[in-house]
Parts: C-alpha cells; sequence; structure tokens
C-alpha cells in the first residue's frame, strides 16, 4: 500500500506512528511530504521524505493523511482526488468554502473516501453522552453548555507557537477553526444550528493574529441552544459539556473522562460513566481503524466531506456575527 502524509508537524508525526503500528512499515510505502528541507526524526527514517507536492503526486499514493495547514486542504485534496486517493483530513476542513464543493464533487464521481478528522467522535464517554442525550433519558434537550480552555503556548512543547498554524490567521489559525471540535459536536446535539451569535476577541496576551477567544450561541431548530465558550489563553486546561433536559442533566468532563447524570428526584449527580486513561490517544487509534474500514468499504465515514463542510460554514458565520454584531441564518 502506497501511503502519504502530507505536512510533518505534532499531528502529522502521530499519524506515522499509528500508521506504523497498525499497518506495519513492512506492508507499506510511506512517503512524507514537508516544507522544510530536513530530514525525518530516527523513528520515521524508514519513510520516503519530499518538499515538492508534485513528487506526492506522481507517487499516487492509494491513501493519504492531509495534516498541512487548513488553508493547503482543499488545494491538496484535489489533486488527490483526481488521483482516486482516500484521504483522512486533519480537521478543520478548509478555513474557507472555496473550492469545497468542487472537492465533494470530485470525490463523488472518483469514488473517493474522505474522512475528516474529528478525533473527539472517537471518545467513548463523548460518543455515551450523544446517545444518553438522543435516548430521552434526561427528557428534552433545552440547552448544551459546552467550554474549552487551553493555553496556546503549551500545546507543542519545543515549538515557538507564534509560529504555528494556530497563532495565524492566514493559515487557518484562531480558537474559532482550531478547537472547533466543540462546534462540530454541539451542532450534532442540537440536531443542527439554524442560528449564530457570536462575539470573538485578540486577548493581546498571546502574541497572535487571529483571535484567541470566542463565546458563540447555536440555535437549533426546536429551539435548544449550545453555548459555547472557548480561550486559547489558560493554563488550567478544561474541556467539558452539560447538557440540560427537561427531565435532568449531564455532564462529560473530558479531563477526568467522565459522565455524570442527575435526574428530577437525585439530591446529588450519579457517575455513569468512568473512562480510563488514555482515553485520547486510542481515539486517535480509533478514528484510523474506522478510515481504513471505511477505504475497504466496510464503513460509512462518520464525518464525512459534507459534514466538515458544515463546520466551516458555522465557523464562518460566527465570524461574520462577530464582525457585525448580529445573528446569523445557517
Amino acid at each position: 500500500m502506497r501511503v502519504a502524509v502530507i505536512g510533518y508537524g505534532s499531528i502529522a508525526r502521530r499519524h506515522i506512528g499509528i500508521i506504523d503500528s497498525m499497518i506495519g512499515r513492512e506492508s507499506i510505502d510511506l512517503l512524507v511530504c514537508r516544507e522544510r528541507e530536513l530530514p525525518l526524526k530516527p523513528e520515521h527514517a524508514w519513510a520516503g521524505v519530499t518538499t515538492d507536492f508534485d513528487e506526492v503526486k506522481r507517487f499516487a499514493p492509494d491513501i493519504a493523511v492531509l495534516a498541512s495547514p487548513a488553508t493547503k486542504h482543499i488545494e491538496q485534496a484535489l489533486a488527490m482526488a483526481d488521483l482516486g486517493t482516500h484521504m483522512l483530513i486533519e480537521k478543520p476542513l478548509s478555513a474557507d468554502l472555496a473550492g469545497v464543493d468542487d472537492l465533494i464533487s470530485s470525490c463523488e464521481k472518483n469514488g473517493v473516501v474522505v474522512l475528516i478528522a474529528y478525533n473527539m467522535n472517537y471518545l467513548v464517554p463523548l460518543s455515551r453522552l450523544a446517545g444518553m442525550a438522543g435516548s430521552g433519558e434526561i427528557g428534552g434537550v433545552i440547552s448544551v453548555f459546552a467550554e474549552v480552555g487551553q493555553y496556546l503556548p503549551l500545546w507543542r512543547p519545543g515549538a515557538d507557537y507564534r509560529d504555528t498554524v494556530s497563532a495565524n490567521s492566514s493559515l487557518g489559525g484562531g480558537v474559532l477553526l482550531e478547537l472547533s471540535h466543540e462546534i462540530e459536536y454541539a451542532d450534532r446535539l442540537l440536531g443542527g444550528a439554524r442560528y449564530v451569535l457570536c462575539g470573538r476577541a485578540k486577548s493581546g496576551i498571546l502574541d497572535m493574529d487571529a483571535e484567541d477567544r470566542a463565546d458563540i450561541m447555536l440555535e437549533g431548530a426546536n429551539g435548544a441552544t449550545a453555548v459555547i465558550h472557548m480561550n486559547m489563553l489558560q493554563k488550567a486546561v478544561t474541556r467539558s459539556c452539560r447538557i440540560a433536559g427537561t427531565e435532568g442533566i449531564l455532564s462529560f468532563d473530558f479531563m477526568k473522562n467522565t459522565i455524570y447524570i442527575r435526574l428530577a428526584n437525585d439530591t446529588e449527580p450519579r457517575l455513569r460513566f468512568q473512562g480510563e486513561a488514555g482515553e485520547g490517544d486510542r481515539a486517535y487509534m480509533e478514528q484510523m481503524k474506522h478510515f481504513l474500514s471505511c477505504v475497504r468499504g466496510e464503513s460509512v465515514p462518520l464525518v464525512p466531506l459534507s459534514r466538515g463542510r458544515r463546520v466551516v460554514e458555522l465557523v464562518l458565520a460566527a465570524k461574520e456575527s462577530s464582525d457585525g454584531g448580529m445573528r446569523i441564518s445557517v
């Protein structure tokens, strides 16, 4: 099997390790395309390396992992789709919608499988949370409250955060795109948002030209709402979600890997799920398993191109809302 990994940042290196452990280097011919003329890390020395994307096209991989800046995804993905290459594309799909519909059409025409890498969907507690919310156990969903806060300079040890995609709007950075997991799953929990209201800001605490904090409200078709707070500023990491229903409340804490439930007659929340340590690492493994299963025709992508497009649409609506001070229909 010919495999290409586009990009060589921390996420790309993680994918290479997963590919090695899951498929085995003896069974694949791996080509890594990176931006700088530097050798790969010693543990990846078995792979080929290039800085020329045209060489990737000549290589004609069977599958490709796109872990380059979001602003390059669509151009690169269109080239891969023309070759019939199946793709795992790191989130977000793109920084805007230019060329996205062309990509969807090309993939459909060429029978190309695409999975957008919103790996949080493979976390056991998050999938259980969605199932419990949809089961009626807490009644009808009224509101979703999601929060994520992470200090950007600590994301990638050894790298200057100012040089990363996350800090540069020209590369698709900013908190709305970089932490769009919450937007993706909140939209699903609402059954699809119809309105977006957002306030975003550059605090000046960090040296970056994109927003480092945002507050978003999504309104679903049935009137339920989701409120999402995200920032790149707090050193004490938080990632959580609370779902309020007519009959009870569900609470998911990503850091503790727990789900609690409190129904109308409960005096205290009850533990409903306790995950194991390392859940985040397993999510990447499960995502790759799912992608390969989709390539073999055994599964349907959990987060297809259309879903990736939807998240970009919501992010753009959030930016428009913040800039114009108005609610945006989506």
